[in-house]
């Protein structure tokens, strides 16, 4: 809900205000509060990645995230772009570098939401995440004491990084390569991703 110009900025004196009567103050919580938690359906969800209908597992297996739609009718499946092109959106043909912080915001973004949003792709556990569901900065840490190792720079607590042009970056997780090359783990980060994937 958008509030008009003169009332946003009237909220400061509005919340000063409430905030010194407690039965006001408890209502308007009470109301916002609901507010805000009626905004999406109540859990558990009816779909998840556990199956196509609501079942038993689907609603209590945390190993399957829920989802908001029911499965996709065929017309709609027909009318989505193929996997190459989805494939072409992601693919950089050439190095673009940052001048500013922008691109860590974009990297930290990706991995905060990869620790709710990641699916395995062991064989039979299709659809099942791997996520804690916790906020546990896994994404930074690793998701086991093997993978954290492989991370750290045994140095002082640190996790391992590299200088750049006098600037501190996480290491590569690959060789070097030629564009269009094949991507290689480099060998301290075996086993730190599903290499397949």
């Amino acid at each position: 809900m958008r509030l008009p110009k003169f009332l946003s900025s009237q909220l400061p004196r509005i919340a000063g205000f409430v905030g010194r009567i407690p039965w006001l103050r408890k209502v308007i919580s009470r109301l916002v509060i609901n507010e805000a938690c009626n905004a999406t359906s109540p859990r558990p969800r009816p779909f998840s990645m556990a199956s196509d209908y609501t079942r038993w597992r689907s609603l209590t297996d945390r190993r399957f995230t829920g989802r908001h739609l029911p499965p996709a009718v065929p017309q709609t499946l027909e009318g989505l772009p193929s996997e190459a092109e989805v494939t072409a959106l992601f693919r950089r043909e050439k190095e673009i570098k940052s001048t500013d912080t922008s691109v860590l915001f974009a990297f930290f973004a990706q991995w905060f939401t990869d620790s709710f949003l990641r699916t395995s792709h062991e064989e039979g556990k299709f659809g099942q995440n791997t996520s804690d569901h916790e906020i546990d900065l896994c994404q930074i840490y690793g998701l086991s004491e093997e993978k954290t190792t492989m991370l750290r720079a045994h140095q002082g607590g640190r996790l391992a990084s590299q200088l750049i042009d006098g600037e501190e970056f996480p290491p590569f997780l690959f060789e070097p390569r030629q564009p269009g090359g094949p991507l290689v783990f480099k060998t301290k980060f075996k086993g730190l991703h599903h290499e397949q994937f």
